[in-house]
């Protein structure tokens, strides 16, 4: 699922009724062929433990929801935008985004040091940034920017936080931090995950009131049935 999401402040704090909901949705592939019984998405821990076992067997990456061309993503990318991938994992989305995306300046962010050395000893110096951290604590992380993030691109990271008990309080988390550090007015925030359940659409859409975030859902010709 995609949710596209924009960011704006004006008057939508006195007019619930001005957004629109709709719905992005993608399917996602099998862990390669490494077997992590009972693994918690939610945990820190078990996605260093999972880099550490891709990185001893030779594995190359996972990318999740990967019946959505990484180009299809790319497409909403504007020219010359800073973008920031958090929970970025070792996913292919970079190379994609610097091969289609003229003047795209990317950071990256995870909570895994194991992972983030990976992607820095992959791609050096073309990605303007690398931060290992807490995707919940954004703000934290981007305490005082020049310039804030054109598009903050959410691909599987908000599925893992959905696995917690706390899921509410984690997205809620990460949505607060993701409004502080996004352009006024023009900053998007784009979600791929799985189809979500009407009750936290609406989650959504409440907190969006709150913080300033319209979301569209099922971003047409891109959405399926999961």
């Amino acid at each position: 699922l995609i949710l596209f999401c924009s960011l704006f402040y004006s008057w939508l704090s006195q007019t619930a009724s001005a957004w629109t909901s709709n719905r992005y949705i993608s399917s996602c592939r099998k862990l390669s062929s490494i077997s992590l019984p009972a693994f918690d998405f939610s945990s820190r821990a078990e996605w260093d433990k999972f880099y550490q076992t891709e990185e001893e067997t030779s594995q190359e990456h996972v990318e999740w929801h990967s019946s959505i061309p990484l180009e299809t993503i790319s497409s909403y990318v504007a020219p010359d935008s800073k973008c920031l991938i958090p929970g970025c994992g070792n996913s292919k989305l970079p190379d994609t985004l610097l091969a289609s995306v003229q003047g795209v300046r990317i950071s990256l962010q995870d909570s895994s040091p194991i992972c983030m050395s990976q992607m820095e000893k992959k791609y050096g110096s073309s990605i303007k940034g690398y931060h290992c951290g807490d995707a919940t604590k954004l703000q934290d992380q981007f305490p005082s920017l020049e310039e804030k993030f054109d598009m903050i691109l959410d691909k599987g990271l908000s599925d893992a936080l959905f696995c917690d008990e706390a899921w509410d309080f984690w997205i809620s988390n990460l949505l607060r931090g993701a409004s502080e550090i996004l352009k006024e007015d023009t900053g998007i925030y784009l979600l791929i995950s799985y189809k979500l359940p009407k009750p936290t659409q609406e989650f959504l859409q409440e907190l969006g009131v709150e913080i300033g975030l319209e979301w569209t859902f099922d971003i047409p010709l891109v959405s399926n049935n999961r």
